[in-house]
């Protein structure tokens, strides 16, 4: 694991990369497929094994389902200042719980938000793609880490909650851009050749420094939060 050792200023923003993959025993925390289209035997089997395949090929990236294997944040200047991967004996989870608690005590003092003209400032200090859904994974994991190992944990509920119609102190760059009704149609390799941001090669469900990196970016661009 590393992390920075300076002292984060109040201004700082992150920006956070992540890997994932379905926990061993996922399927003890799911609900059995239900068949509702059909009595029939031969019916009732195909509709659970389509739901079961569904539930299957979400179950790396859905919280309570999946668990984080390598977590990187950025700050704005794109600083590494803070990685860490799973170790390959600890319990699922520990990868989460370290980065909660970096990101606990970071903002601990100064909180999940500045305070600049809304303006020219989203005023939100965490940032990344699907950051709402991985927020929620990674705590969720840590919780379920800090049970089985019965240690503290200190999660602020505004890291991975918020109530309903009221805006998270987080911020998706992509969706930023793009409405929900045109991600159809624009989707997140057609916006980074419209603003003219080098493509990369890599699978970028795999690599949580070009994630990072790539949020950094288009958040600049986008002028989302004043550089300093």
């Amino acid at each position: 694991m590393t992390a920075s050792k300076t002292q984060p200023s109040p201004t700082e923003r992150y920006f956070i990369g992540m890997t994932t993959v379905a926990r061993e025993h996922w399927l003890s925390f799911v609900r059995e497929p239900e068949a509702t289209r059909s009595s029939k035997p031969e019916s009732v089997q195909k509709e659970r094994d389509a739901k079961r395949a569904k539930q299957e090929e979400k179950s790396a990236s859905t919280p309570i389902m999946a668990t984080a294997l390598h977590i990187v944040i950025i700050n704005q200047t794109g600083e590494i200042v803070f990685e860490i991967h799973q170790p390959e004996k600890e319990i699922e989870g520990n990868a989460s719980y370290s980065a909660m608690r970096f990101l606990a005590n970071a903002l601990a003092e100064t909180g999940l938000e500045v305070g600049h003209n809304k303006l020219v400032d989203t005023n939100v200090r965490l940032f990344g793609f699907d950051i709402r859904e991985r927020l929620r994974l990674m705590s969720l994991d840590a919780m379920r880490f800090a049970v089985i190992k019965k240690v503290p944990l200190r999660i602020p509920i505004g890291l991975w909650y918020h109530r309903t119609f009221e805006a998270g102190a987080y911020l998706d760059p992509y969706e930023a851009f793009i409405p929900s009704e045109l991600r159809g149609d624009i989707d997140f390799s057609c916006l980074c050749d419209f603003l003219n941001i080098p493509s990369t090669a890599v699978n970028l469900d795999a690599a949580p420094h070009v994630q990072a990196e790539l949020a950094r970016q288009l958040a600049i661009i986008g002028q989302m939060f004043i550089a300093e």
